[in-house]
């Protein structure tokens, strides 16, 4: 379903309203599942994710990213990633709904595929608002997310160099940021000197 062509429909035929509903009334794995296809939805679509915005998706899917199951927090993180794209109304509407804090802790601390799709989101969250670059910053998230980009897996580095290249663009950030990488820097051994 990650194709404009197959999503775009579905949204016409009023299936967003019911995948909503399950984020709030359904059991674990409908919830899962419904933020699943949300996540999905919104891939590769403008339309769509304004339409998810709409009918009032974020908080839902933030209160999953902040007291869900695993499965659920990290499907929740995929969605407000997906949901960030192009969309500046539904990035603030995500960052206005605390969503930030509950990134930076599943960055810091949460299982592989967690730490990728919160890297992702915040990557999208800070691509082109300044506010939601100065919220980020303010929750914590740089420290983290430079260790992500040392340590992370693959994608985990990806997503961590980009949310962190997008935080840049914010002066106050991009001091930050430099100051955390440089003190993260291991000096170089040769023999019995160290080369910083």
């Amino acid at each position: 379903m990650n194709n404009d062509a197959g999503s775009t429909p579905i949204v016409r035929e009023g299936a967003i309203l019911p995948l909503v509903v399950l984020l709030q009334e359904g059991f674990d794995e409908q919830k899962r599942f419904a933020a699943c296809a949300l996540a999905n939805i919104a891939s590769h679509n403008d339309e769509n994710r304004v339409a998810i915005t709409r009918e009032k998706a974020i908080s839902p899917l933030v209160t999953l990213l902040r007291a869900g199951t695993d499965g659920q927090k990290e499907e929740a993180a995929r969605a407000l990633g997906n949901l960030g794209i192009n969309n500046d109304a539904g990035s603030t509407a995500i960052v206005r709904e605390g969503a930030v804090s509950s990134l930076v802790v599943l960055v810091r601390t949460g299982a592989n595929p967690q730490k990728e799709w919160a890297a992702f989101a915040l990557m999208q969250l800070a691509n082109s608002n300044d506010e939601n670059r100065v919220a980020i910053a303010k929750e914590g998230a740089i420290p983290p997310l430079v260790k992500l980009e040392r340590t992370g897996t693959d994608d985990q580095k990806t997503y961590a160099k980009f949310a962190l290249e997008n935080l840049a663009k914010n002066e106050a950030s991009s001091t930050a940021i430099a100051l955390e990488r440089a003190s993260k820097r291991k000096p170089l051994r040769h023999g019995r000197f160290e080369i910083l």
